[in-house]
């Protein structure tokens, strides 16, 4: 079954993802994806590249980011010590329009910045055309309130992305998240919310984890020799962009019309995005002088080109006195 890999973090993930866009395009083609995502951590950074390469190759891009979500109100200030207030959150672009609420979200969330820029549910629901979104891993509010019993995130993000939005199945190893993602698998079908793969990449090629391990070490401030126990944040050497048999394999535990769904719901997304990046130019500040403060009053209803040739021939009298 052909699929494509949407949830992607390349070196744009400073000190998280590791694979530069080069690699992730090779590895697409390798895969045989006919489109590929990007979904660095707060950061639309790499867009440009990541077009180039998958370009070279003929892979369409998929442009996305995971957000950090705060649910605090913005400006808050009375934040106890160490305090977060984080959550993942996956969005991508289906439009030219979308293209330009994504970095407009990215550039909200540098405004609202503690620890990582956040964006909150105003700046969501304001800029969600053209966009798709997905529940993104453990660490998201959806996966969160699944495991505590509580919709309310889910209920919120429907009623802002409506049909545009998905549930992710994680191929993270371990109980808790076979338990995660059997419990997000059964509210999916209950409220017919569509499923989709995610595989939380931080690296394209399973032989690059040990590379990736030294990232996530510096990151934190560990040793590569500290045990997994005691790191204080760990990858598995799942995170890497798998086949389909590695993906059937690590949700055998699903039945296989979910898995199936989930597969084909990574196409029907990119067959939905229809973007080009803006063509590469200068993009000069449009100069209006009666709305400067420096300019005189006798000279505020003049046009730009006319106040500029004025403060030229005065700079020339100034400097060279009378021509």
């Amino acid at each position: 079954m052909i699929f494509c890999p949407l949830h992607n973090h390349s070196e744009f993930s400073a000190l998280d993802g590791l694979s530069t866009c080069r690699e992730i395009a090779e590895r697409a083609v390798e895969l045989g994806c006919p489109c590929c995502g990007i979904t660095d951590h707060g950061t639309v950074a790499g867009h440009l590249e990541f077009a180039k390469e998958l370009a070279k190759r003929d892979v369409k891009p998929i442009f996305g980011a995971e957000l950090y979500h705060g649910v605090q109100p913005k400006g808050y200030k009375n934040w106890t010590r160490n305090e977060r207030d984080q959550s993942h959150f996956v969005v991508g672009a289906t439009s030219n329009e979308g293209l330009r609420n994504l970095w407009r979200l990215n550039d909200l969330a540098s405004k609202n910045f503690r620890y990582v820029g956040r964006v909150n549910w105003e700046d969501l629901e304001g800029f969600s055309e053209g966009l798709f979104a997905t529940s993104a891993c453990i660490q998201g509010l959806v996966p969160q309130g699944v495991l505590q019993g509580d919709l309310t995130a889910l209920d919120k993000y429907l009623e802002i992305y409506k049909d545009k939005f998905f549930i992710e199945l994680h191929t993270y190893p371990g109980y808790e998240h076979e338990q995660l993602n059997l419990a997000l698998a059964q509210v999916a079908q209950e409220r017919g919310i569509p499923v989709v793969y995610a595989n939380d990449a931080h690296f394209a090629f399973p032989r690059q984890y040990a590379t990736h391990d030294v990232y996530v070490a510096m990151q934190t401030g560990d040793s590569i020799d500290t045990s997994i126990q005691d790191r204080k944040m760990w990858h598995p050497m799942a995170l890497y962009m798998m086949d389909e048999v590695e993906i059937r394999d690590a949700l055998h535990y699903l039945p296989s019309s979910v898995v199936d769904e989930a597969l084909r719901n990574t196409v029907e997304i990119g067959e939905m995005c229809d973007v080009q990046l803006p063509e590469v130019r200068r993009h000069l500040p449009v100069f209006i002088p009666e709305h400067s403060p420096f300019v005189e009053e006798e000279h505020k209803g003049d046009s730009a080109a006319k106040l500029f040739i004025d403060l030229v021939e005065r700079g020339i009298h100034l400097r060279y006195a009378d021509p």
